[in-house]
């Protein structure tokens, strides 16, 4: 479900059968739940720039192809922000990357200054952001009636006893859920065992009442 995956079964039946095949089984309790697809998501982080002038992403900052899909959604004459650290993140996915896919080629990295405070608040931007003092700082700055924060984590995230990220969502004023994770569905699960045909097959990742007499009957 990511933008590159098409390519999972023409690599799958370059390698052919394997003797035993290590898989994850993260999503084998979720059944007939398809994760949404990177694009799709990208579509509508699309519609909430459309609507809303101040769109702040938090996502991790090693998600890159989320984050390089957050880019290619900002429109022209709109700013793409992120920290310094990101910022080089997409320097080496530009560098190492770009030959292999557009989407990791002209990526937008604009990184926040006070410099440009009035420029940000007059075009409008989409800015991936991290729970700490800066970006709250920086998140107060912008009339709360146009702004919004997206988050793009993992939902437990949003339950620990101790976690600030409840808080963090709410300085904004509106923030709403907007995330695909990257654990193999069971369909694709399906597919990898199916070409691989394993003489044996590892499950990790899986939930203790889930064994391997289970997991061989999704084949």
């Amino acid at each position: 479900h990511g933008f590159r995956g098409k390519a999972l079964p023409k690599i799958l039946y370059k390698i052919g059968k394997v003797d035993t095949l290590v898989t994850e089984g993260t999503t084998l309790s979720r059944q007939n739940i398809q994760p949404m697809k990177e694009y799709e998501l990208q579509q509508k982080v699309k519609e909430y720039i459309d609507q809303y002038k101040y769109v702040f992403v938090l996502c991790a900052s090693t998600n890159l192809d989320r984050i390089c899909a957050l880019s290619k959604a900002v429109p022209r004459g709109k700013y793409f922000i992120c920290d310094e650290y990101q910022k080089e993140l997409l320097k080496l996915v530009e560098k190492h990357w770009g030959e292999f896919s557009s989407l990791y080629r002209n990526i937008k990295m604009t990184t926040y200054g006070n410099n440009l405070l009035q420029k940000l608040k007059d075009l409008g931007f989409l800015m991936v952001v991290r729970d700490n003092r800066n970006f709250r700082n920086i998140i107060s700055k912008f009339p709360t009636d146009q702004s919004i924060i997206l988050y793009s984590m993992w939902d437990g995230y949003l339950t620990k006893p101790d976690s600030t990220i409840p808080a963090f969502l709410n300085l904004a004023g509106k923030w709403e859920k907007l995330h695909t994770g990257g654990h193999a569905s069971i369909q694709d699960i399906q597919t990898v065992i199916k070409i691989s045909k394993p003489d044996k097959i590892i499950p990790i990742h899986i939930y203790y009442y889930l064994n391997i007499f289970q997991i061989n009957s999704y084949v």
